[in-house]
């Protein structure tokens, strides 16, 4: 999960580290810190870690689930938990995500877009 994570964050421009700083992966890019917490249990020690990112220095927190159960039970933690103020800073969302994401991008032949990718879809 981790390394995926840290793909995850290469391919969108990061530069990415594992466990930086306590994180499970944390990224820079255009002097904002992104750190992911990958968890497969909804467990109290993600607050621990939420607190602990943010105090060093994580502009957001990205807590990876890695399923939906898990993500739905951190979501309900974190809404009786969680300081309403630090919420905004705090992401959730489930490993098909950093999968999906982790995937080298596709090199597009010839320049063009893909099908679809800007055409007015109403047109008829």
């Amino acid at each position: 999960m981790k390394q995926g994570g840290q793909r995850a964050l290469h391919n969108l421009g990061f530069y990415a580290r594992l466990e930086h700083r306590h994180s499970d992966v944390c990224g820079l890019r255009d002097q904002k810190i992104l750190c992911l917490e990958m968890e497969t249990a909804a467990i109290a020690h993600v607050l621990i870690n939420i607190h602990r990112d943010l105090a060093n220095g994580a502009d957001l927190v990205g807590v990876v689930c890695h399923d939906f159960n898990t993500q739905a039970a951190i979501c309900r933690l974190l809404a009786r938990q969680l300081d309403p103020e630090l919420r905004p800073r705090v992401a959730v969302i489930t490993l098909s995500l950093i999968t999906f994401l982790a995937e080298p991008p596709a090199e597009n032949q010839g320049g063009a877009a893909p099908t679809g990718v800007g055409q007015d879809r109403n047109k008829t």
